[in-house]
């Protein structure tokens, strides 16, 4: 393939890029990373995998929470790790003041009740999290959190999605996880915040990038 016809190749992938932004904007993936250092060996930590899927419910968004760690016998199994509080630390420019917060279950397994303690995400004031919003597991919390497997949606109604992802892209939305039961033993627990989103307009400046990279070889 000639430079002349890769050139319009990545053009119009570029314009396919935008133009499916639209649409790609009915859902959006959340990771959460340790942001405390560390005290336990890296065997206990690197196998935590928590994320979550942000939605357009057309009534408001969606955060669906999956403890997606893999089972392998020793740190991580069937009733542990488990997701125990949920926070959320927002801005309230990004949010309406008529919102309102339901919790939804994906089974019987997990229940979830606003409020519950510590009222802060442990370690949050290292970072300036203040939360705005908890939830915690009905007792018992480590049978009632999320396991690895399982998943727990929680519903802002009346809370404009694009507002949302703006918001997170942001960092004025913060959504933080307190996991316990963690290690060889199950004792130990850490702090887990969501890493920012890429906002759409940063994918297409790498596309221009792109593009201006290869005018200038060719």
């Amino acid at each position: 393939m000639n430079m002349i016809s890769l050139w319009r190749l990545v053009l119009l992938f570029g314009i396919a890029v935008s133009s499916a932004m639209p649409m790609a904007q009915a859902q959006t993936s959340l990771n959460f990373t340790l942001f405390r250092a560390a005290d336990l060996n890296d065997a206990s930590l690197s196998v935590i995998d928590i994320d979550a899927l942000v939605s357009n419910m057309g009534t408001g968004t969606r955060f669906s929470f999956t403890n997606q760690s893999v089972i392998n016998g020793s740190t991580v199994t069937a009733s542990r790790p488990t997701v125990t509080q949920i926070y959320w630390d927002v801005n309230p420019s990004f949010v309406p003041t008529s919102r309102s917060f339901n919790s939804g279950l994906s089974s019987s397994t997990v229940s979830y009740e606003s409020g519950g303690s510590p009222s802060n995400l442990p370690g949050g004031n290292e970072i300036n999290f203040s939360a705005d919003y908890r939830f915690s597991p009905n007792n018992p919390q480590s049978q009632k959190g999320l396991d690895p497997g399982e998943t727990g949606t929680f519903d802002f109604i009346g809370v404009n999605y694009d507002q949302v992802i703006a918001g997170l892209a942001a960092g004025s939305i913060r959504i933080g996880m307190h996991v316990q039961e963690i290690g060889s033993n199950g004792s130990d627990s850490k702090p887990f915040v969501n890493q920012p989103i890429p906002e759409p307009s940063a994918i297409l400046l790498g596309a221009v990038g792109v593009l201006s990279l290869l005018r200038r070889r060719r």
